[in-house]
């Protein structure tokens, strides 16, 4: 279902061809051309799972949190919060880049087969590129994220929450800093001062 476009979001004309871009990660790289699809984040409702993601309706002031289900890497999505409810997508139309080479370092040894950006909009192409941006427009509460990450102990699952954060995967109420030269894309704030056992170093 996916079309072929160039970078500025243009269709790319029957017999030619597209736009390239090369994206370094770290120690790698990937080249990929640009398109245009339907991207869902969640399991099909006939797709059984046993662990509860939850995603709240339309138009809910509640968060999206889609989690991991074992170990196969995949996600779950409910408009319910009770574990017993059928799961949904939650599908998208925006930009994406598919990747036509990628270096074996690190590439070669990740479990996963897509990378999900989320930095702010220095970093994106534009907003069609941004997932965040474009799930904010399908009408979820909050323009905030939250992220739960777990080494699978007494069998909890990793999970991202999308418009919100999950009250259930916090200790304390949340405290909120300002994001340091936002224009740079990266969520990174001012460390004031670094403290162990209460000796500031």
């Amino acid at each position: 279902t996916g079309v072929a476009v160039n970078a500025d979001g243009s269709l790319v004309p029957e017999g030619e061809y597209s736009d390239q871009v090369t994206i370094g990660f770290g120690t790698g790289e990937i080249t990929g051309e640009y398109a245009r699809d339907t991207v869902c984040f969640g399991t099909p409702a006939s797709v059984e799972v046993e662990a509860p993601g939850v995603i709240s309706p339309e138009n809910s002031t509640a968060p999206a949190i889609i989690g991991e289900v074992e170990a196969e890497n995949s996600v779950v999505v409910s408009d319910s919060t009770t574990p017993e409810a059928a799961s949904h997508e939650l599908c998208v139309e925006m930009s994406v880049i598919l990747a036509v080479e990628m270096s074996s370092q690190p590439f070669k040894t990740f479990r996963f087969d897509g990378i999900l950006g989320l930095g702010l909009d220095g970093l994106a192409m534009s907003k069609n590129f941004s997932a965040f941006e474009m799930l904010m427009g399908t009408g979820l509460g909050q323009s905030h994220f939250g992220v739960f990450l777990t080494e699978g102990e007494e069998g909890e699952a990793s999970e991202i929450a999308f418009g919100g954060h999950d009250p259930r995967r916090i200790l304390e109420p949340l405290s909120w800093a300002p994001v340091a030269m936002p224009e740079l894309g990266y969520w990174q704030i001012h460390i004031v001062a670094l403290r162990i056992n209460g000796v500031e170093l």
